[in-house]
């Protein structure tokens, strides 16, 4: 259950209507509950920003589209079920909102620095989110066995090294999925051998511009499509 909150009422207006709208404009439909929780997470942003760098992104409005609506425009690339892994998930980009809006998945927030996954923690609490974990360690150090049917990343580092991480621990038949800015043509070129040495197919390559003039973007969808068998 959402915290009642008595600035709540801050929600009504334009802030709640660009929430909501720009949300409508990546056809994820989002209830009064979930936008709650969107801003319950924006006021803690605030505060733990106040003592520790979680985000350079502070304004309402930025956050609402370059944090929370650019996370939001990987929903349609996801499963409806299963484990969902958000490698350097940093101030929870995009495993949070994927949480709020798909809670039938359970989300997995992979975090190395301390403090960053302290605040993750922190969120997931005042949110009620109850089929996401917080991990605090690299995921290369990860419990042998971990296996996710889906794995996310927004901007964690090079498409090269972000499959060779997400590769031990992608399930068979999983998925892949980079997020990244309009410029990836350059980074395949370079991630060219570790595709193939993985498996990999690219199954989807979306670019778009985010609501409100918010930047263009690229989304792209990695899959396996053999089993661990196979690949032995």
């Amino acid at each position: 259950m959402i915290k009642e909150s008595s600035n709540y009422s801050a929600l009504q207006g334009e802030w709640h209507s660009l929430l909501k709208k720009g949300a409508e404009t990546i056809e994820v439909a989002l209830s009064e509950e979930q936008i709650g929780q969107f801003y319950l997470y924006w006021r803690e942003l605030q505060e733990w920003n106040s003592h520790i760098n979680i985000t350079a992104i502070s304004s309402l409005k930025d956050t609402i589209i370059k944090h929370f609506l650019d996370s939001l425009s990987v929903i349609e690339s996801l499963p409806v079920s299963g484990r969902l892994a958000d490698i350097g998930s940093g101030g929870g980009f995009p495993g949070i909102p994927i949480a709020i809006v798909r809670p039938a998945l359970n989300v997995a927030l992979i975090e190395a620095a301390r403090r960053k996954a302290n605040f993750l923690r922190q969120v997931v609490r005042t949110l009620g989110l109850k089929t996401a974990a917080v991990y605090h360690g690299r995921a290369e150090t990860l419990a042998t066995g971990e296996q996710f049917d889906c794995i996310v990343s927004r901007a964690f580092s090079s498409i090269k090294t972000f499959l060779r991480i997400s590769m031990p621990l992608l399930a068979a038949d999983g998925i892949i999925i980079a997020m990244k800015g309009k410029e990836t043509e350059q980074e395949l070129r370079e991630a060219g051998q570790e595709i193939k040495k993985a498996q990999l197919t690219i199954t989807g390559e979306r670019r778009f511009q985010l609501p409100f003039h918010g930047g263009t973007r690229t989304v792209i969808v990695f899959k396996r499509n053999v089993s661990r068998e196979t690949l032995a």
